[in-house]
């Protein structure tokens, strides 16, 4: 299991204990950096911090989308000038699509919004020179009540989204209650559903799995529990795709000796483990892979 917390301040901790809360197995950790373009001081107190144990962390933008708030251009760039440029050893960055208190509270279209997120979503990858991570759910992306997108119900196609890596929530376990971190008992959760754009019932990298979780070691206040979906030898679908696509290999939704021969290979070039298996480490890594290929290019 590959356990990891995402963190804001609404959540009220103290300084963070990140030597016990690795010591924990947590293996990563993922901030938020701005509230439209209020800078979250979280980033600021605790991501260095996390970083100094070995964890591999992130950052993510809740954006908000009303008629009225600032741009998505506006949003990423207070985003970016709060997180600056995150390395090839940490996550991308991530849009959280969500919409707290209703779409009708934003006072735009159901098409609007869908404008808006993809909008900043290019935004994010001009910036950062690589593909974000979506943080959503199959209800708010694919469901037709008063806080969801209904995309699939537009008509309209997002192909760059299966470039995005999918972050998902969903808790069967209640909000509030003491950290549920049992290996067994995690593992036997079910896969969220996936949004129908991301084509695959298995393509999703975390699954937000408990909100709002107590008595995790190292924290004083609130957190968010996360597991990470390692890829090895054996897998199919579209992750592997993606992975495929990303190492410049046979694009068969395979993982078989010659994808795990690619990962090794690229493993070793950035000193990871060379183990064959994308775990977060060399998730991370992959995710600014063609960031990379771009600034040698730009050197040459």
């Amino acid at each position: 299991m590959y356990l990891g917390v995402d963190v804001a301040s609404v959540d009220g901790n103290k300084l963070i204990n990140w030597a016990a809360t690795h010591a924990a197995g947590c293996q990563y950790a993922i901030f938020r950096g701005t509230y439209d373009t209020w800078v979250d001081p979280t980033w600021k107190l605790e991501a260095d911090r996390a970083r100094a144990t070995g964890m591999t962390i992130g950052a993510y933008l809740f954006p908000v989308m009303a008629v009225g708030a600032p741009s998505p251009e506006d949003q990423v760039a207070a985003f970016s000038k709060s997180i600056g440029q995150l390395s090839g050893m940490e996550l991308p960055p991530t849009l959280d699509v969500e919409f707290p208190g209703g779409i009708a509270k934003t006072g735009r279209t159901r098409p609007e919004l869908l404008t808006w997120i993809r909008t900043a979503i290019a935004e994010l990858k001009k910036t950062y020179r690589a593909a974000p991570m979506v943080y959503t759910s199959a209800r708010v992306w694919d469901g037709d009540d008063d806080d969801s997108l209904n995309v699939d119900g537009l008509g309209v196609p997002v192909p760059e989204i299966l470039e995005c890596p999918l972050w998902l929530a969903r808790y069967p376990f209640k909000t509030g209650i003491n950290a549920v971190t049992n290996a067994a008992q995690v593992n036997a959760i079910q896969l969220p559903p996936v949004p129908r754009a991301w084509v695959d019932a298995s393509n999703v990298w975390i699954h937000q799995y408990q909100g709002d979780a107590r008595a995790f070691p190292g924290f004083n206040g609130a957190v968010d529990l996360n597991r990470f979906f390692h890829l090895t030898r054996g897998a199919k679908g579209e992750r592997v795709r993606w992975l495929q696509r990303v190492l410049g290999v046979l694009v068969d939704g395979d993982f078989g000796p010659a994808t795990q021969q690619a990962v090794i290979a690229f493993q070793g070039q950035h000193q990871l483990t060379a183990d064959g298996i994308v775990g977060p480490k060399t998730f991370a890594r992959l995710c600014w892979a063609n960031r990379a290929s771009a600034e040698d290019r730009d050197a040459a």
